[in-house]
């Protein structure tokens, strides 16, 4: 059984669909709908989803389509056919990172404002 549970989003028109018990995000960029540029936009918009990495999976190889995925706020970007093993290891990398983040950005963060859910900034560790 793997180490861990895949819930997939209803469909890319709801990208609130996820909540804070989302770690990663697999996100196609060819999909019906909503533009896939624009999810990871609006996830980054909600606090508690601006902390998840996005990465992004497509046949696109073109670097505009790259350039437009990590603008957008993908952390990473995979090409299809996917690779599960490339996969897996990126995945385990961007959600090390993210955990040290958040445990970052907890040790900074005043007591008063922990409850809100926030991605960390540059600015956060500007003093560290």
């Amino acid at each position: 059984m793997p180490p861990w549970t895949c819930w997939p989003a209803a469909t890319s028109h709801q990208p609130d669909a996820l909540d804070e018990s989302g770690y990663i995000v697999l996100l196609d960029a060819m999909m019906p709908g909503m533009d896939s540029i624009e999810v990871p936009r609006q996830l980054k918009l909600m606090p508690q989803t601006a902390h998840i990495p996005i990465i992004f999976m497509t046949g696109l190889t073109e670097t505009e389509h790259l350039v437009a995925a990590l603008e957008a706020g993908g952390v990473d970007y995979v090409n299809k056919p996917l690779k599960p093993k490339e996969v897996l290891a990126r995945m385990q990398v961007h959600l090390q990172g993210a955990r040290r983040a958040v445990r970052l950005m907890l040790l900074v963060t005043p007591a008063s404002h922990q409850g809100e859910r926030r991605a960390p900034d540059v600015a956060d560790f500007a003093g560290a």
